[in-house]
């Protein structure tokens, strides 16, 4: 016979500590209203039983369940990914306790002969159903618990009825109806475990067919992009056969090279954009580098186009790689760019910022810690807000065909992030977009010792 808190509802046995904590996270300390009301009536309740009935253990029991419940929030708060094992299984020992210290309640009132009373006890065991059914669906530890647990206290009541029931007929439906109840809530809980499973893969499916279909056009891109520049090169080969002249020739060949390092830029890009790229990440002084990098990039931008540098409070050094630095920031400036139509003002900002707290941009999360912050800020129209969590996608381009690959801002997000660091945008319509590079950098004391790097 199969139990009926059987693999079939359970979730994925291979999931990870962390994913597991993630699940109580979200049971036991995300609904802080929920929690809040919890306390506040089970105050309220044994406070009034405690003066009104005489029942000071009311108090003591409060004291101790809220203590419990305090240090299980409290743990589970603070952990962070990727969990062990052991603190997988301290969290759910310190669920158990928990539950367990709270079902001592309910059994305590029953032993009254109050009616109202025993209605408290009852109400407390329905709210320990409904909290098993719609919270803790996808742990199969805690539900096998919670669920033996409120069976077992269900029968116990069923008992205790039926024991002082006048008569065996009113005896027998007593026990009969406790163990009807409880079936009834076992095969709920079955029930709503085998659609929580399937509602789980059936997200797990979505997500994989999402992965597929940017598999697909990342490929579709990529075979597009690499067809264009084989044709080149295979067509100015053919007439370089064919012509005599040695100025054509050297037109053709040159032609078919150029094509060939854009080739070579689109194997970087996507070596960037995968998180593969070979960095070669050393100390630099970064307002020095953009310094350079301005200086540089004012000389190949119209004149049309003003591009400035602002240094506020600029970090003594941050470690990277140069070269695929400067390659970001020239596609960030070149989108600027274009965007402005070479019209307008190109901000390239540098500031040391300290966070306290841990960050998130665009799905990676950056620790506590001193970062340098590149910005490149533009006059530009903006983006559309529908566009602001695709932009960095591979191959997505505003661009007219044959203008850009669609594969700078990916190259760019995917260096950052190989870097230790991550890409900020913010965009406004209509006033002109930023994006900044997040980069680790020496705390102040390190900068004080080390000095400006080269």
């Amino acid at each position: 016979m199969k139990h009926p808190f059987s693999n079939r509802a359970d979730p994925d046995p291979r999931s990870t500590p962390w994913e597991i904590i993630s699940l109580m996270v979200a049971t036991d300390v995300k609904p802080v209203l929920e929690i809040a009301a919890r306390f506040v009536l089970l105050a309220i309740f044994c406070i009034s039983a405690a003066i009104w009935l005489d029942m000071a253990l009311a108090v003591y029991w409060l004291l101790v369940y809220m203590l419990a419940e305090t240090v299980n929030i409290a743990f589970l708060a603070t952990r962070r990914a990727p969990a062990s094992r052991a603190e997988e299984w301290l969290a759910t020992g310190l669920n158990f306790v928990t539950t367990l210290w709270f079902a001592t309640l309910p059994v305590y009132l029953w032993q009254f002969e109050s009616q109202v009373l025993k209605f408290a006890a009852v109400s407390l065991l329905a709210g320990m159903v409904i909290y098993s059914v719609t919270r803790y669906s996808g742990l199969r530890r805690i539900v096998i618990w919670d669920g033996l647990l409120i069976s077992a206290i269900a029968l116990y009541f069923g008992y205790d009825l039926a024991r002082h029931a006048e008569g065996t007929v009113t005896m027998a439906l007593s026990m009969l109806f406790s163990v009807l109840l409880v079936a009834y809530f076992l095969i709920s809980l079955q029930e709503n475990l085998a659609a929580q499973r399937a509602l789980k893969q059936a997200e797990k499916r979505h997500v994989q067919a999402q992965k597929m279909e940017a598999v697909g056009q990342l490929t579709g891109g990529i075979a597009h992009d690499f067809n264009n520049l084989l044709t080149v090169m295979i067509g100015n080969l053919d007439l370089y056969q064919e012509v005599s002249d040695p100025s054509e020739k050297d037109m053709l060949a040159d032609e078919a090279r150029q094509a060939a390092l854009r080739a070579a830029t689109l194997t970087s890009q996507l070596l960037a954009f995968s998180h593969k790229a070979r960095l070669d990440p050393r100390p630099v002084n970064p307002a020095r580098l953009l310094e350079n990098f301005t200086a540089m990039t004012t000389r190949v931008l119209p004149d049309s186009v003003t591009l400035q540098l602002e240094l506020a409070d600029p970090p003594q050094s941050v470690t990277v790689d140069v070269h695929q630095l400067e390659n970001a920031l020239l596609n960030l400036v070149i989108n600027a760019r274009d965007a402005m139509e070479d019209n307008g003002i190109v901000t390239i900002g540098l500031d040391r910022i300290q966070t306290r707290h841990a960050r998130e941009f665009g799905g990676v999360r950056l620790p506590p810690g001193v970062y340098a912050r590149i910005s490149v800020t533009d006059t530009g129209p903006g983006i559309a807000p529908e566009d602001l969590g695709t932009v960095t996608e591979p191959f997505f381009t505003t661009k007219q065909v044959g203008k850009g690959s669609g594969l700078g801002l990916s190259m760019a997000k995917g260096f950052v992030e190989q870097s230790g660091g991550a890409l900020e945008l913010t965009s406004t319509p209509g006033q002109g977009a930023t994006f900044a590079f997040w980069l680790p950098s020496q705390t102040p004391e390190a900068d004080d010792q080390e000095g400006a790097c080269p």
